[in-house]
């Protein structure tokens, strides 16, 4: 597709890394909107949205892989067969729960992390708890 020129407006036309690295310098040196979009020839909207969407991407959070050391995973299941008198139905039980919740909590990365986080360690010490309990 060929640039317009003159005083046709760009419409629909796809940002060039030049361009993107000419407004992340021009807006970072304190230009108006209004500037930035008469030097790169577009509109005042078209440069803000672009803008605001480049700092929303530069600013996402990374994905992050969360491992649980086998000891958790076992003393998890060795609490809830405590909980469960018949262990296959408790273990398919506890398996479907949390599935569960790990699907609801996976639309919010940070709060996965942090419910994974705060579950594991209940669950080792209400484990822990249960053992001293049972000794």
């Amino acid at each position: 597709m060929k640039r317009k020129v003159g005083n046709q407006k760009r419409t629909n036309q796809h940002w060039t890394n030049k361009e993107l690295q000419r407004l992340l310098a021009l807006s970072e040196g304190g230009v108006k909107y209004t500037e930035i979009a008469k030097t790169l020839g577009r509109s005042e909207k078209a440069v803000q949205l672009k803008l605001n969407k480049l700092i929303r991407d530069i600013s996402k959070p990374k994905k992050t892989i969360v491992t649980v050391s086998q000891d958790a995973v076992d003393k998890w299941d060795k609490l809830m067969t405590c909980l469960d008198k018949d262990e296959q139905k408790s273990a398919d039980k506890s398996k479907n729960l949390l599935d569960r919740a790990i699907n609801r909590m996976r639309m919010h990365k940070w709060l996965y992390r942090l419910a994974w986080f705060a579950a594991i360690t209940a669950a080792v010490l209400v484990a822990l708890l249960l053992e001293r309990l049972m000794q």
